[in-house]
């Protein structure tokens, strides 16, 4: 008796500063099971990639 499993994937796209942190969270716990067994992808985009002048700033002046 042949079962058909379906595995849904969900992508996630995930804009931060420190896109090497969530390269490390994938690898402990359940949810690095979840990732292996590709129940859902996640990539990373550096935000400092896309800052301005010459230090990529991304932040603004302090309010207050």
């Amino acid at each position: 008796m042949n079962m058909l499993v379906l595995k849904m994937l969900s992508k996630y796209n995930i804009i931060t500063l420190f896109p090497k942190l969530f390269d490390e969270w994938l690898g402990i716990g359940i949810i690095s099971k979840a990732y292996k067994n590709n129940l859902f992808d996640i990539s990373t985009t550096n935000l400092r990639n896309h800052g301005l002048g010459e230090y990529r700033q991304v932040d603004d002046a302090p309010y207050g």
